[in-house]
């Protein structure tokens, strides 16, 4: 990883996406108790649920910080981040539904809490509105047009948040829109399995990211 690189990660995520480059290479990971308030917790959740809720946001931050580092398109860190984390938390059911995505920007501009959260990203103007772009079009049936300066952007949070179907047992390959996920489908049955065993609350993706470090530095 070159360090021109790193400039781009915003400095909270950093130790995230160091460890995940530190197991590749054989090296110590950091400790992941170090990467809570990554992810929403329960009481964020417009809707408790157990298909749409903090397990399947935390397993999706995984599939994004995997995929940003299987493409080295780490200048999304920050805006991933920050769409994964929105992206399903104004759900009303279960059900199919076109508009969550743009009900949980509207959260995002009306809610203070969820802007600070946000915040340490740093994002500028532009990023903001790559934010709203993927988190109002992951839910749509249609594609974000080709000409879109955000395609980048949505088509990752798109894939991550798609690799998580295995939970439903509805993941489709040839939906997917980087041949790198196309490769993943055999961790995300590993990690929704064990997902299902650790509890919910503040500690959860800390411990899903300690057993992804695990698991790497076992390849």
């Amino acid at each position: 990883m070159l360090m021109t690189d790193l400039l781009l990660v915003p400095a909270h995520l950093l130790p995230l996406v160091l460890s995940l480059q530190h197991a590749a290479d054989g090296r110590s990971p950091v400790d992941p108790s170090t990467l809570s308030g990554l992810c929403p917790v329960p009481q964020d959740f417009q809707y408790p649920s157990l298909i749409h809720g903090q397990r399947h946001v935390a397993r999706v931050m995984v599939h994004a910080f995997r995929l940003l580092q299987a493409t080295g398109l780490r200048e999304h860190t920050g805006a991933l981040w920050a769409a994964v984390y929105l992206h399903d938390l104004a759900r009303n059911n279960d059900g199919v539904c076109h508009r969550h995505g743009a009900d949980a920007w509207t959260r995002f501009e009306q809610e203070p809490g969820l802007r600070e959260a946000l915040a340490p990203a740093g994002l500028g103007e532009d990023q903001w509105r790559g934010v709203k772009t993927a988190v109002t079009w992951h839910c749509k049936w249609r594609e974000l047009p080709d000409a879109d300066p955000h395609l980048v952007l949505a088509r990752l949070l798109k894939d991550a948040d798609g690799l998580d179907r295995v939970r439903i047992r509805d993941l489709d390959l040839s939906y997917l829109r980087f041949r790198q996920t196309t490769r993943m489908e055999g961790f995300s049955w590993a990690l929704h399995d064990y997902s299902l065993t650790v509890p919910e609350g503040p500690e959860l993706f800390g411990r899903l990211w300690a057993w992804t470090l695990a698991r790497a530095l076992r390849a």
